[in-house]
């Protein structure tokens, strides 16, 4: 086994190669940057034009409950070959996926994933990832994962095309969401922050924030045919089933787009919520990315509560850890640091962040991220964000993760 103490992404930053990885041919272009010279995984990857997917969380369809025999790297590797195979329907695969999100049932498995992930890959190109660990809506389930990729209908659709088959009956999704949202050309993603409300259970819960995340797109002249992506951080997950009825209560019947889920440790809230949009594309003359405070909302300088992007220019960055056995404040310190080299190396800097998630499982670490946001961002444009308390980030000895998406500040 790969010691990924020593060649996790966010570590040894020195490790990189600074120039960028292989870029595709044609009219979408994907570049990495800062590849780890032992991996192959990009610190980040930057999409200079093309057709969006965003994938559900997708699991392997040997998972049969809770007396599952099938190694981890089994079920990853089922994984990826389906999507992969999704994939090449739209005339894309797994070489154009610009991000992976890996979730791992156990966190002692959490660098088996990234074995098999790099095994799996052999030669080919890999994408930005991040692993996390968190109990899986699917019983029995060791691991599932998301994807963001480029397809190669760069021409259509103009809108949101949700992308189902027989996703349910195969068993690659939790309950009956499409497989895949494609954002096409002349639209503008959107990115609303979690969003939480106080109730007694986690469907009452689920139901309540989703009207405020629809208040949200309807402030965009937007609805429930705009949806991407909705991403669920809950508590317990054993009820999950309850928060997807309430999510589908917010669809036509059948047509629920792709939703992640991942289990939190909140005492407050039963759960946050966070979505991706895609709206008709703003006039040219407007900034790539537009921060904004809805009605009601009391501004942040910390975390933005929506930002809309303009055009097909992203970038992803994957999971970024500071040292490990030091001070929260070093650990937090060094992170960023590391963050900051992975956003500029591939032509961005702290000004132009639009999504940021930040995965933590120490309270003084917790404290120290609350300390250093107010120093590092632009109070009238930080990212939006969802900060989610795990048991186990899946990394030893760091008490935080975080992922990022950016722009080019060009």
């Amino acid at each position: 086994m790969m010691k990924w103490e020593h060649k996790f992404v966010g570590v040894l930053m020195l490790t990189l190669v600074a120039c960028s990885g292989g870029q595709q041919k044609g009219k979408v272009a994907l570049k990495r940057y800062l590849e780890d010279g032992n991996s192959g995984i990009p610190a980040a990857v930057r999409i200079s034009d093309g057709v969006l997917i965003h994938t559900t969380q997708l699991f392997a369809k040997r998972n049969h409950g809770e007396k599952n025999e099938s190694s981890v790297s089994d079920e990853l590797g089922e994984i990826l070959d389906d999507l992969d195979s999704m994939l090449k329907v739209r005339g894309s695969d797994v070489e154009k996926v610009a991000k992976l999100n890996l979730y791992v049932s156990d966190p002692a498995e959490c660098d088996a994933v990234r074995d098999a992930l790099v095994k799996w890959y052999g030669k080919r190109s890999m994408p930005a990832i991040t692993v996390i660990s968190t109990p899986l809506p699917r019983p029995g389930a060791k691991v599932a994962l998301d994807a963001v990729a480029l397809v190669g209908d760069t021409e259509k659709p103009k809108g949101v095309e949700v992308w189902s088959d027989i996703a349910a009956e195969e068993g690659r999704t939790f309950g009956g969401e499409a497989l895949a949202a494609v954002a096409g050309k002349k639209t503008d993603l959107v990115y609303i922050s979690g969003r939480a409300s106080k109730a007694d259970d986690l469907r009452k819960g689920t139901e309540e924030t989703m009207k405020q995340l629809m208040f949200s797109l309807q402030m965009l002249g937007a609805g429930a045919e705009n949806v991407v992506q909705i991403k669920a951080f809950l508590n317990p997950m054993t009820e999950a089933a309850f928060a997807a009825e309430a999510i589908q209560s917010f669809f036509e019947k059948g047509d629920r787009p792709p939703v992640v889920m991942v289990e939190w440790t909140s005492s407050s809230y039963p759960t946050e919520i966070e979505m991706i949009a895609a709206i008709p594309e703003r006039e040219s003359g407007e900034d790539v990315v537009t921060y904004m405070t809805l009605p009601g909302d009391k501004p942040s300088p910390v975390y933005s509560k929506m930002a809309v992007v303009k055009g097909g220019k992203m970038i992803y960055v994957g999971e970024m850890v500071g040292d490990a056995k030091v001070s929260a404040e070093t650990e937090t310190g060094t992170l960023f640091d590391r963050l900051k080299q992975a956003v500029e190396a591939a032509g961005s800097d702290y000004k132009h962040l639009v999504k940021a998630t930040y995965y933590v499982s120490d309270t003084e670490v917790s404290k120290e991220l609350n300390n250093l946001r107010p120093k590092i961002y632009d109070p009238k444009k930080p990212p939006t964000a969802s900060k989610v308390t795990l048991e186990n980030i899946g990394v030893p000895d760091r008490g935080m993760l975080i992922d990022m998406i950016a722009v080019p500040k060009e």
